[in-house]
């Protein structure tokens, strides 16, 4: 694709970047419009990734590279829909999620997802705002906008 951008520092060793960051805590991605993925392999100390104004790729490539985030910041990702199953198989561990200003956000997770499997069982805090979409948290929960 004609202007997109991919950044990589993984060399095809998945704990290279662990080694090179072994104390990295938190990544924030911002304002990168033109990036399309993210490869940096794994972070076994990576605790918090905020993503704003990035794409739907951005966080799906970002996700996987701990299993031991504890928080996760969404703020305008654009193309983002719902929490697809393979994102929410990456959340076991996050304690605090945040999505904001997601205008396309829909459904915040698949209904048969809530259904099938225990969905991010270590949240405690979850917040949304300013989802305009917005219309399902899961389970069949129905936001009412405006009444």
């Amino acid at each position: 694709m004609r202007g997109s951008e991919r950044w990589s520092t993984n060399n095809g060793q998945d704990n290279e970047t662990g080694r090179w960051f072994p104390r990295l805590r938190e990544i924030s991605i911002a304002y990168c419009g033109r990036l399309e993925e993210v490869s940096i392999g794994l972070i076994p100390s990576l605790r918090v990734l905020k993503i704003e104004e990035c794409s739907e790729e951005v966080l799906r490539s970002m996700v996987s590279v701990s299993s031991s985030l504890v928080a996760l910041s969404l703020s305008n990702v654009e193309g983002l829909t719902q929490l697809h199953r393979e994102i929410l198989m990456q959340l076991r561990s996050v304690e605090n999620l945040n999505i904001e200003y997601c205008h396309g956000l829909r459904h915040l997770w698949p209904e048969q997802e809530w259904k099938t499997s225990k969905i991010c069982p270590s949240l405690q805090t979850l917040e949304v705002s300013h989802c305009i979409e917005l219309v399902s948290l899961g389970e069949k929960v129905i936001i009412h906008m405006g009444v």
